[in-house]
């Protein structure tokens, strides 16, 4: 966390007792608003509940571009042999001074129930010259990943995904149409799609307004009836199994969720700005908009830097309340949080683009399930690829787990994290690897009911670089880069693995990762993933892991000629 504290705007008894889920947050004085990566929170734990059997008719395994794409780029399990082993006596010894120096600060640390011996570490690398595995240690054993799950999410949809796929959204019309007049309904079909635009909620709504444009290009300009929400085979917006209970975070980007229909990824960014003279109302915007919340905003401008947010969501209500003190004039932050209702946020921002484009709708919005076909309006068609820097450079939960449903959907035409994750099982089989204990709740990371090996990511790695050049490169560009981008940025400045590494970090309490590739200093390319489980203590992460992750990388950027190390 920064250095701004986070207190309730009620107390937590008396919401309780109300049952209104209502959450806020109060930032203490300080400048703008800083936040927390995406993959440094404290993180959740739901069951995933699927639409009943009646509403999903999802169709049979796909035979279409998804299983063209693994026949020509994965071997069969057949052909595809064991790496060699050829552990590297310098690195491995390196390796093994980095975990006895972490586990020797963790007994240090005198912390209750916590002791090095009940780390686990485990680590594997792999010379992609040579094939070869340098360092194999705890590699097989099975760890919560955090947010090194993005990996396996995204390097699954490069392998599975062809790179012309893309998420389709399509509107129809129901009923007759009688000059300029629809008598009917208007349907909007889901494909899945986050409607995600990086650092721009803005343009998010503007590719939506395409769609809208389409319905005003056919010639309507009235429909006499509902517009309908159309989520198909998707299962609805839902924490994940295995996602924290909720606490005061729970209102923060990390825990926006996945929907058939939605805008940003669920996700909505209030900006506040001071106004030009003390105790002026500050302006308040809300984007996307609208967001289909209540608002009510509140904000007085301070004459000194000062900032006394605060921000409540009311999920039953849909109810949005943004007050306090803000300063000095013309100051301005912006904080990002999930919706509660990210297909409710679709259906506000698509009904507002219609009206603007003179397209009025006399009735409702609802939400239904496979509707019979109508005429087709338009579509709008965005590819995946755009996802990847989002998901690995930026950690953005919801776009991962959008990703991996929408993967479910291509493949098995349901849209779930269950169906995701099939495919995903797929790859490691087709690549003939060891899934005895694999588990994959979310696309994201944020689930401690996710279970995989460093081997495991460290074999999907390597086979991404034998992908063609454009999936390829489209995978390493999407890696934060060491002491310059992402998550990574402020790590590792002014060392030799400064600009030479390419990594996703992850972290929820109890469990720390950094898989990724580097690159040394003689310019041999090395895969590597470490993933370490410890009991939950505070601080543990910043002081003691972080530290080892970055001994070892360091190492590997600094591995002396192989030849030189056999």
């Amino acid at each position: 966390m920064d250095n701004r504290s986070i207190h309730l705007l009620l107390p937590v008894a008396l919401l309780a007792a109300l049952g209104l889920g209502f959450a806020s947050w109060r930032y203490g004085q300080s400048g703008a608003g800083g936040e927390v990566r995406a993959d440094e929170r404290s993180q959740a734990s739901r069951t995933e509940s699927k639409a009943p059997a009646t509403e999903r008719r999802a169709p049979g395994p796909s035979t279409g571009p998804t299983d063209r794409g693994a026949r020509q780029l994965l071997p069969s399990p057949e052909t595809r042999e064991r790496r060699p082993r050829s552990i590297h006596p310098g690195l491995s010894s390196a390796v093994e001074a980095a975990i006895a120096e972490a586990r020797s600060k963790v007994d240090a640390e005198r912390i209750s129930g916590v002791r090095g011996s009940a780390v686990k570490i485990g680590v594997y690398v792999v010379d992609l010259a040579s094939g070869a595995v340098l360092v194999e240690r705890g590699a097989q054993r099975l760890y919560t990943p955090a947010s090194n799950m993005k990996l396996v999410t995204t390097l699954a949809a490069l392998i599975l995904l062809p790179p012309d796929w893309a998420f389709e959204t399509h509107v129809d019309a129901l009923g007759e149409l009688r000059g300029a007049t629809l008598e009917g309904d208007l349907v909007v079909r889901a494909g899945g799609d986050p409607f995600f635009v990086r650092d721009d909620p803005r343009g998010a709504v503007a590719r939506i307004g395409r769609l809208a444009a389409q319905v005003a290009g056919a010639g309507i300009d009235r429909v006499e009836g509902a517009l309908l929400l159309d989520l198909g085979s998707f299962n609805e917006a839902q924490p994940a199994p295995g996602w924290p209970e909720p606490k005061s975070q729970w209102w923060t980007m990390s825990y926006a969720m996945a929907a058939p229909l939605t805008v940003q990824s669920g996700m909505i960014d209030a900006e506040v700005t001071a106004g030009a003279r003390p105790d002026d109302w500050c302006a308040v915007e809300v984007w996307p908009s609208p967001s289909g919340l209540t608002e009510e905003f509140s904000v007085r401008t301070m004459a000194n830097s000062f900032n006394d947010v605060r921000i409540g969501l009311v999920d039953e209500r849909n109810y949005l309340k943004i007050t306090g003190k803000y300063g000095g004039p013309s100051a301005k932050f912006t904080k990002t949080f999930r919706h509660p209702d990210p297909v409710r946020m679709f259906g506000s921002v698509f009904s507002d683009q219609l009206e603007r484009r003179g397209v009025q709708i006399t009735g409702s919005t609802r939400e239904v399930r496979q509707v019979g076909p109508g005429r087709p309006l338009g579509t709008v068609r965005s590819s995946w690829l755009e996802l990847l820097e989002p998901i690995n450079a930026d950690s953005a939960n919801s776009v991962a787990d959008a990703l991996l449903i929408g993967l479910g959907h291509a493949r098995y035409g349901e849209g779930s994290r269950s169906a995701g994750s099939r495919a995903v099982r797929d790859v490691f089989q087709r690549l003939g690897l060891e899934l005895e204990g694999f588990a994959q709740a979310d696309g994201s990371g944020l689930s401690r009911d996710n279970r995989v090996s460093p081997e495991l990511i460290g074999e999907l790695l390597g086979a991404a670089m034998e992908l063609d050049s454009d999936r390829r490169h489209a995978f390493i560009s999407s890696l934060a880069l060491m002491g310059k981008s992402g998550t990574l940025e402020s790590r590792m400045r002014s060392t030799p693995a400064q600009g030479r590494v390419r990594a996703k970090s992850g972290w929820i309490s109890g469990a720390s990762a950094l898989s990724g590739l580097a690159t040394t200093l003689e310019g041999r390319e090395i895969v590597f993933s470490i993933l370490v489980e410890y009991p939950i203590a505070s601080g543990l992460n910043t002081r003691v892991f972080k530290p080892l992750q970055e001994s070892i990388v360091n190492a590997l950027v600094t591995l002396e000629p192989l030849s030189a190390g056999r």
